[in-house]
């Protein structure tokens, strides 16, 4: 990282005595500009009040995450999207290592999800009676849902305010580019949650260790550290798309099953048998998807879990100036070490970058492992993510209402039970699974 023009240039930034006793006593271990850099991002205190900045959610989700698709090193200048603040709502940190679609898939779902599903129920709620009055298949109300729920997950626009790195630093002028990166300890300072979109990288990324550090040292409430795995996204998403699927063929196969029997046969008995069967059935067909993707998403969770609680900065973290010996390809300029002055943070911040390792053993460690002790993906997620079930109880209610049907109540008790309880049992069963068996074979 090239910050000399912001070093040399003598940014006025005020220090915590504290902290300014412990850099003169360690300012001797490194070189004058680390010692600079290192007094600057660990101070927490503001270059200029104009560099704590905001962006629109929805300014970092345009264009499917365009920002994030272009990479770290792109040309594109989106440092004007951005603007002053007193504070940040929510800090996003991220692993520019990480699978860019998975995070791109968990920020629209965690932004824009839950008003996507209210526009796909209101918009099945409002088609289906037309459709039942027309005698056209409800079929219709649930594309008509799909449709909308999908426009709203991509093209709903989100306000509210966070703190995204490429568009909050500035990309095209060194100098402004490098107050930013000096600011960013003062930004999470100022910040009032954190949200971490967790992958296998994270904990390898010198300036994500920094960003976490510096959250857990100003903000004593861990409820603040919200942290989301990348998995989250792309899962929510396949069990929409599966649910949605499974629920029309189980729906169109019932009323073709119903429809071929005599009147006089059609009682609650039958009916709920039929629904019961065609549901066992896609079952079959779907579940080992679902399953693949579940397990996957397990695998992840347990990933994160042992690198919380092994993490070890000298052996886990890696930096990309220390690959290329500290030298740029490009100018030629010497480089600032990004680990040195990172390490030199977490020594002055908490006594040594172990009591660091520590820190991160006892507070974030617990916290993950408490939120995804009892289900890996939480309960609204997971009603969200099979709605569509919710949509087949409401068509059904419109037609049986329409048709004078005696089975009304029945068709959606048995719709709701399996959307409230019978597919989460199903996850959670799966879960336990997974850990029997990995039991057996420790």
């Amino acid at each position: 990282m090239e910050v000399e023009a912001t070093l040399d240039g003598g940014l006025d930034v005020g220090t915590i005595e504290d902290t300014h006793q412990l850099l003169t006593y360690k300012v001797p271990t490194c070189s004058r500009k680390t010692a600079k850099l290192v007094r600057h991002v660990s101070s927490f205190a503001l270059t200029s009040p104009k560099m704590l900045r905001v962006t629109p959610a929805h300014r970092a989700l345009c264009g499917l995450g365009y920002a994030m698709r272009q990479g770290p090193y792109s040309s594109t200048e989106w440092y004007h999207f951005s603007s002053e603040a007193e504070q940040i709502p929510q800090f996003w940190t991220h692993s520019w290592r990480g699978r860019v679609w998975f995070k791109i898939a968990l920020l629209h779902v965690i932004c824009n999800g839950f008003a996507a599903l209210v526009l796909g129920t209101l918009v099945v709620v409002f088609t289906s009676i037309p459709i039942v009055k027309l005698g056209l298949s409800i079929q219709w109300a649930l594309l008509a849902g799909l449709v909308t729920s999908c426009l709203g997950l991509v093209l709903w626009r989100p306000s509210r305010k966070i703190f995204f790195d490429k568009i909050c630093i500035a990309q095209k002028d060194p100098k402004l580019q490098a107050e930013g990166v000096v600011n960013v300890g003062a930004a999470v300072k100022n910040s009032q949650s954190m949200l971490v979109c967790w992958d296998p990288t994270y904990l390898s990324r010198l300036w994500c260790v920094l960003e976490v550090a510096a959250f857990l040292k100003t903000h004593e409430n861990a409820a603040e550290l919200i942290i989301r795995p990348t998995s989250w996204g792309p899962l929510a998403i396949v069990l929409f798309g599966t649910f949605w699927a499974w629920s029309g063929m189980s729906q169109w196969n019932a009323s073709l099953i119903l429809g071929s029997l005599e009147s006089e046969q059609l009682g609650p008995m039958t009916v709920a048998l039929v629904y019961s069967a065609v549901n066992a059935v896609n079952h079959m067909l779907f579940m080992p998807w679902i399953s693949h993707f579940w397990r996957s998403h397990l695998r992840d969770l347990e990933k994160a879990c042992t690198q919380l609680s092994d993490f070890r900065f000298d052996r886990d973290v890696s930096c990309h100036c220390c690959a290329i010996g500290h030298v740029n390809p490009i100018t030629g300029k010497a480089m600032i070490c990004d680990h040195e002055t990172i390490g030199e943070c977490l020594r002055i911040w908490f006594g040594s970058t172990s009591e660091f390792e520590q820190v991160i053993r006892d507070r974030v460690a617990p916290t993950f492992k408490q939120s995804f002790r009892k289900h890996p993906l939480p309960y609204n997620w997971i009603l969200g993510a099979t709605v569509p079930t919710l949509w087949i109880s409401i068509c059904n209610a419109v037609q049986a209402a329409h048709d004078g049907s005696d089975f009304l109540a029945l068709q959606i008790f048995c719709n709701l039970s399996f959307w409230l309880a019978g597919f989460p049992i199903l996850l959670h069963i799966e879960r336990l699974g997974r850990a029997s068996y990995r039991g057996l074979h420790s």
